[in-house]
């Protein structure tokens, strides 16, 4: 075992590395990601819509068969849909699947900045946008 000292270096590298990788994880979107945006915006510029509610509007974008299952993709905090522009223009799986991503409440096309801090209801919100009634059934 090392000494006290060689032990907190070891948690101060160890708690750097954490913060970085955090911070890198919330850096912008890379260039490929932006590329994908872009690339799915011009391949599918109707597929960029918006659900309204009384206080607040919901974007989603959607890819795929529409009479295939959902695959359904949400992103973390901060994010968008963006993050996930890859797996929308994916052919396999635009052929396997109707692929939606939703903009969480308060994150990208989803009223920015107007958060919702209940998880319950950014749930609720995309169940109805989805048109899932809380059964868990369509």
């Amino acid at each position: 075992m090392g000494s006290g000292g060689e032990m907190k270096k070891c948690y101060s590298v160890i708690s750097i590395t954490i913060a970085l990788l955090s911070f890198w994880g919330c850096a912008n979107p890379s260039a490929v990601v932006k590329d994908e945006t872009l690339e799915f915006k011009e391949k599918f510029p109707d597929h960029i819509l918006k659900r309204e509610f009384a206080d607040r509007s919901i974007q989603y974008v959607w890819s795929g068969d529409p009479n295939k299952r959902a695959l359904v993709f949400v992103h973390g905090s901060p994010g968008s849909w963006e993050g996930w522009a890859h797996f929308l223009l994916d052919s396999n799986l635009r052929k396997n699947f109707q692929i939606i991503a939703v903009d969480r409440p308060g994150f990208g096309g989803s009223n920015i900045g107007i958060t919702e801090p209940s998880l319950q209801k950014q749930a609720d919100l995309i169940m109805e946008v989805l048109g899932i009634n809380k059964s868990g059934l369509p």
